[in-house]
């Protein structure tokens, strides 16, 4: 089993895959891990956060009561990536393409690689919500991307969890 980078803290991710397309979530985690169709994207960082909205009740009686939307959970991931660094697979220009159209992009996100039986993660549909570039004294480009479940996606769910075939 390929352990967390940090045991102590399992929201921590070494491989990130992805395709650029709206794809089918619903089927079984080992066929969507055998999908030979991802394409492994060399980052620097991926930090993950998710949160339940609230919601806020306001009638006669009472003030103010506040309380959760169950189901509507925002889930959404912060990348880092230096843009001129990838691996001999990845496509600049079609990568480029769709983070200026706004395009879904699916994304597999693992604590390990997509044929270790022990590794755990998240797959969905998301769309870039924000792009930030820094260029570092070295003279690399890094990019910064926030993106976040694509509600437009014609699949339902948006994302779920994954987990290889030993997990259990």
């Amino acid at each position: 089993m390929a352990n967390p980078l940090n045991p102590d803290k399992l929201s921590e991710f070494a491989k990130i895959y992805y395709q650029i397309t709206d794809y089918d979530v619903t089927g079984d985690d080992a066929t969507i891990l055998a999908d030979s169709s991802w394409e492994e994207l060399c980052v620097i960082s991926v930090s993950p956060s998710a949160n339940v909205n609230s919601y806020d009740i306001k009638d006669r009686c009472v003030e103010r009561t506040a309380g959760v939307a169950p189901g509507r959970e925002e889930y959404k991931f912060d990348m880092t990536m230096n843009l001129f660094r990838q691996n001999p697979n990845f496509a600049l220009k079609a990568w480029n393409t769709a983070m200026d159209n706004g395009d879904i992009v699916a994304f597999l996100i693992l604590n390990s690689t997509t044929v270790d039986t022990e590794t755990w993660g998240v797959v969905g549909n998301f769309l870039r919500i924000d792009e930030s570039e820094d260029q570092p004294e070295e003279g690399l480009i890094t990019v910064n991307y926030t993106f976040g479940c694509a509600a437009r996606s014609q699949y339902t769910p948006l994302k779920r969890r994954i987990y290889g075939a030993d997990v259990v």
